[in-house]
């Protein structure tokens, strides 16, 4: 049976209140350009999703999101430019880096299809450069307190309704993979209502994510994690094909600065 978390296990209540909250749903090329900024040389345009309670990564409360655009906006200030981000559903900031019409998103795990149309920062090896990183998320299976769900880390069992996760994350691929994917429900806030009602059985996302919509929407003693966490992912802040090509310097100063300051975050 999941076991509530003690206060010291949770994160600070004033950590969770600045938070960003998003949703994806598949768009088209043609309406991707069609919201395209302009260009501007003296703005590095980032894409993210929609700054309300909602579904994903950026939640209206939570440190995770303050802190990487935090690190955006240092970043590209320190390199003379300014940041703009552009709210867009995930799976239409991914088809707009892939386009080149935004350059950057906020944030992504790294996968070889994405390296493709999107330049992370690298190692010597070619792979996703950890000591880079944006952010290391934790995602947990958030449920209801007597649930009969259970993770042993490698599978689930007690599956009766399924697990929602955003669309478009790899955590949904894995859910897939493993069986227990709700594919119609990829919003938190209504994940976790569901699960409040006993209608369905989880809901994957990163913690302090999950711990702002418990906060949130006062579901203190009716959602609790886990003990063992789903995933842990290393994020980054790939450019997009063009903008990173026209002076790579840049990008790699970029990903430098990024990364600087998140590590001082946890000093």
């Amino acid at each position: 049976m999941p076991r509530l978390l003690t206060p010291c296990q949770a994160l600070p209540l004033a950590l969770l209140l600045a938070l960003f909250s998003l949703n994806g749903q598949g768009e088209t090329a043609l309406a991707a350009e069609k919201t395209a900024p302009p260009s501007n040389d003296n703005t590095i345009t980032i894409c993210s999703e929609p700054l309300q309670l909602n579904s994903g990564f950026n939640a209206s409360f939570g440190l995770a999101t303050k802190i990487i655009r935090s690190a955006i906006t240092h970043a590209s200030e320190v390199m003379g430019y300014k940041a703009m981000f552009v709210e867009q559903p995930w799976r239409r900031c991914m088809l707009m880096a892939k386009n080149n019409t935004v350059d950057g998103v906020m944030a992504s795990v790294w996968k070889q299809e994405r390296s493709l149309w999107m330049q992370y920062p690298l190692n010597e090896a070619g792979q996703a450069d950890t000591q880079r990183r944006a952010w290391i998320s934790y995602y947990s299976v958030f449920v209801a307190p007597d649930s009969s769900l259970a993770w042993d880390g490698h599978q689930f069992s007690g599956i009766k309704h399924g697990i929602g996760s955003p669309l478009g994350y790899v955590l949904a691929e894995r859910l897939e993979a493993l069986g227990v994917l709700n594919k119609h429900v990829n919003s938190a806030e209504a994940g976790f209502q569901l699960i409040a009602r006993g209608r369905l059985d989880g809901f994957v996302i990163d913690r302090s994510v999950g711990f702002s919509h418990i906060e949130a929407m006062q579901l203190h003693e009716k959602v609790v994690p886990l003990p063992i966490v789903f995933s842990k992912q290393n994020l980054y802040i790939p450019l997009s094909k063009k903008f990173y090509l026209a002076d790579p310097q840049r990008g790699e100063r970029f990903f430098d600065l990024v990364a600087d300051y998140y590590s001082q975050t946890l000093q």
